[in-house]
């Protein structure tokens, strides 16, 4: 099998390098910088890899002899000033790579945002969506779908990740919720139910998904539904902070607005369609995800023993 796969220095990404590599999968690799704390960097002289620097244009080579496209690149702020760039990374550049796609299958790595806007008091699914969330990240990934769609392509897949956590964070994105926390500027969150899921677990739905062969369509891969109060709980445990955040039913905290904007997921048609098995609890990837950012030198905390029964 062999794979472009945009995206292969960030969370989702280096885990689908991680094993695609153990799987013996030949992979193209377009980037423009390879962070030192990335995965890529440890692996990028492995023989079952092209590297290209995309950082002045794209080689034609690229998309010559490729069985896959997994577009996983994507940019997320909430800053006005990088708008522009997510509308390059988010839209523009999948509409480039689809319409240089030939004969691969394309699967398009969206969001849960773009199916819950977090208003909606019931659980999401694929065929139960809720309103696409109000961020600029989730518009442009919304918009980067509906152009996919119009297309017509009848093994076009589009996979929907809830809120990833684990090693290889090494931007970080979702795990910055921990520099947040580790530095005191979250006090108080909304005790709202959010999906939390190993990016390790994600890999292997799309792996499953790809292998099962004929799967396209619309596809949740998330883990487990969790109160956000027991989220913190676990986070201020491995962050060794004695502290504990206020419970609130609004907050004008931006972050805390929008990392408690969630709802109950459904990944039953996952499950039933390829097999999709999440294995990785709330506690184990919290403690990864923590322990990649200390190991990294990203985050000061000393190494935690476990308790009994832990």
């Amino acid at each position: 099998m062999k794979i472009l796969l945009t995206g292969s220095t960030g969370l989702l990404g280096s885990h689908l390098l991680e094993q695609g590599l153990e799987k013996g999968y030949h992979f193209k690799l377009p980037t423009r910088k390879i962070s030192p704390r990335s995965y890529l960097n440890s692996v990028v002289e492995n023989p079952l890899i092209t590297h290209y620097d995309v950082s002045d244009s794209w080689d034609d080579a690229i998309f010559k002899d490729v069985d896959f496209i997994i577009h996983c690149a994507g940019l997320a702020s909430p800053f006005e000033k990088d708008f522009e760039e997510m509308d390059k990374v988010n839209i523009e550049l999948t509409k480039y790579l689809y319409e240089r796609k030939g004969k691969a299958k394309f699967v398009h790595i969206s969001s849960i945002a773009t199916l819950s806007s977090g208003s909606e008091d019931y659980t999401i699914s694929e065929d139960n969506p809720g309103r696409v969330r109000d961020t600029y990240y989730a518009q442009t990934k919304k918009k980067s779908e509906t152009w996919l769609e119009e297309q017509n392509d009848s093994e076009l897949l589009i996979i929907h990740p809830c809120y990833m956590l684990g090693k290889y964070d090494s931007r970080p994105s979702s795990g910055s919720i921990f520099f947040t926390l580790k530095m005191g500027k979250v006090s108080e969150y909304i005790n709202n139910v959010k999906n939390f899921v190993a990016a390790s677990d994600v890999a292997s739905g799309i792996y499953q998904a790809l292998e099962k062969g004929n799967i396209s369509g619309h596809y949740i891969l998330g883990g487990e539904n969790i109160e956000l109060k027991y989220f913190f709980k676990q986070a201020l445990v491995e962050l060794q902070l004695e502290k504990e955040l206020t419970q609130v039913t609004h907050s004008d905290h931006g972050q805390v607005r929008e990392f408690c904007t969630s709802n109950a997921i459904s990944f039953d048609k996952a499950m039933n369609d390829f097999a999709y098995n999440p294995i990785v609890n709330l506690r184990e990837m919290v403690r990864e995800s923590i322990r990649y950012f200390a190991d990294k030198k990203m985050l000061r905390v000393k190494p935690r023993r476990p308790k009994i029964g832990e």
